[in-house]
């Protein structure tokens, strides 16, 4: 049975791909869907055709293949669709809805199932209609505005690159090309005689190269590498066909070519014309060697920086964090200072749920900042008796102060103020996650209370007050209610208050 379904269910899945796949054929000017006449075809010009109705022989609509060139690396392509007489056009993307080497079977395919404008057995017309009726944007004026975009860019570049030619007949590049450095103007010591000195600083050195002959590839010459002031390897220059230079820039994985007048390496000063005319290259090419790569990267580092701010700033109020609210703080001397209070209980997370912030656990409700007229300050959670309280437009104070929990040894953190009303026992909650701690004030550390476990709460609650006597009176209370909560300073000043 299991093996007769098996079967029935490929056949189901076979049967309803055939009846989805249509098979297209066009013979003699003819359409034949699944082996059925349905259209007529004329061929007007390259990828140009005109549909006719099967019937009456007459003209339905034509379309038309435009290529567009924008850019050496960006083609436009898409169908022109018009009426016979020309006189109502549209535009639509072209798409290959399945490979096919034929470009009638690709428009035909684009026809019948994208826009049904062709069906088994006819053309649909009054689908033609509607389609034509649809307002579409204009693929062409798109293209034409990309057009004028390139052309202004290439004006842009075109501009630049004259103004860059101009500075390289004003820089005048020397190469020392006994000792393989590169100058901006003139050499500062003869060094047909002499070494650099490379404990002094020349102002205008700005890189070194090496050169070694081509072995094992197709074209022979000499390879150059340079390198510039931080010793990072900045470009590879290697011999190319029909005297083409190829240009491999190292730190940003590109790539460029250029003629090159200069390709004799018979002498070290051939190889330093070489030299001189691939660093002009760079320098057309906005590579200035110098300390370029380091500064750029400490500009993209500020950028990330900048984009890093941003984000956090776009998503920070959607945290319990505070960021420069009205308050005051209380330090441990009981003096009371006003400011502006910030302090992070959570990290910053994006649309995602994703981390943009990635303070940890010694940050996170542990610190607090405060800006006030003179300074600005930083306290962390201590053994210290500090505090500080928020004054939000509209809502009601919260106070916030440094308490000790044990968890492997004594941890610190800022936790909201509940209940300090009693000389005894105080209550407070961990702001992040809602954790209520009971803290009796001769104690060094405050103890968790769970909203669950009962017994867990009624021993240690007990044994940390010293008083089994309530043991049995707190197995009775709600753990999830404040109000609850707070009966057991009632049960302490009654069973175990002496």
């Amino acid at each position: 049975m299991k093996k007769l379904n098996k079967h029935l269910l490929i056949s189901f899945l076979f049967l309803s791909i055939a009846s989805f796949a249509q098979k297209i054929k066009i013979k003699k000017g003819v359409v034949l869907i699944d082996k059925v006449e349905s259209a007529l075809i004329k061929e007007e010009g390259r990828n140009d055709y005109t549909y006719s109705d099967l019937n009456t022989k007459k003209p339905v609509f034509r379309s038309k293949l435009v290529t567009e060139k924008i850019s050496e690396e960006l083609i436009k392509q898409w169908i022109e669709v018009s009426s016979p007489d020309g006189s109502i056009k549209t535009e639509i993307p072209y798409e290959m809805l399945t490979f096919s080497l034929s470009m009638k079977k690709v428009f035909t395919l684009l026809f019948l199932k994208k826009y049904k404008l062709i069906q088994k057995g006819s053309i649909d017309h009054n689908a033609v209609k509607s389609f034509f009726e649809e307002e579409r944007p204009l693929i062409s004026q798109e293209v034409k505005q990309l057009v004028a975009g390139e052309i202004k860019k290439a004006t842009q570049e075109k501009i630049k690159l004259e103004a860059k030619k101009e500075e390289l007949g004003k820089i005048n590049f020397k190469i020392d090309y006994i000792n393989k450095y590169i100058y901006s103007g003139e050499i500062p010591y003869d060094f047909h005689e002499e070494k650099p000195n490379l404990e002094l600083v020349y102002p205008n050195m700005i890189g070194s190269y090496t050169s070694q002959k081509s072995v094992g590839s197709a074209y022979s010459g000499t390879i150059l590498t340079f390198y510039d002031l931080d010793q990072n390897k900045i470009a590879i220059v290697k011999p190319g066909g029909y005297n083409e230079k190829e240009v491999n820039l190292v730190q940003q994985s590109k790539k460029f070519t250029y003629k090159a007048d200069f390709n004799s390496d018979f002498s070290d000063y051939n190889v330093g014309q070489q030299v001189k005319e691939a660093v002009e290259q760079l320098y057309l090419n906005d590579i200035y060697l110098r300390n370029q790569y380091r500064d750029n990267k400490l500009v993209a580092k500020d950028l990330a920086k900048e984009k890093l701010n941003k984000e956090i700033d776009k998503f920070k109020y959607n945290t319990i964090n505070f960021y420069d609210v009205k308050g005051y703080f209380i330090d441990e001397n009981n003096q009371k200072v006003d400011g502006l209070i910030t302090i992070w209980f959570e990290n910053v997370k994006n649309n995602f749920g994703s981390d943009i912030t990635h303070y940890d656990a010694s940050f996170l409700g542990k610190v607090v900042k405060i800006k006030t007229k003179e300074n600005n300050l930083t306290l962390k959670a201590s053994g210290k008796k500090v505090s500080f309280c928020i004054n939000e437009e509209g809502k009601s104070e919260k106070c916030f102060k440094s308490i000790a929990t044990k968890f492997l040894g004594l941890n610190y953190q800022f936790v909201l103020v509940l209940d300090e009303n009693d000389s005894n026992i105080s209550f407070y909650k961990d702001y992040d996650s809602g954790i209520v701690y009971l803290k009796k004030t001769n104690k060094p550390h405050a103890i968790m209370l769970s909203k669950r476990n009962v017994k867990s709460n009624s021993k240690s609650i007990s044994k940390y007050l010293e008083c089994p006597e309530m043991r049995e009176k707190l197995m009775t209370l709600d753990y999830s209610n404040l109000n609850e909560l707070y009966k057991i300073k009632e049960l302490y000043n009654n069973l175990c208050k002496k």
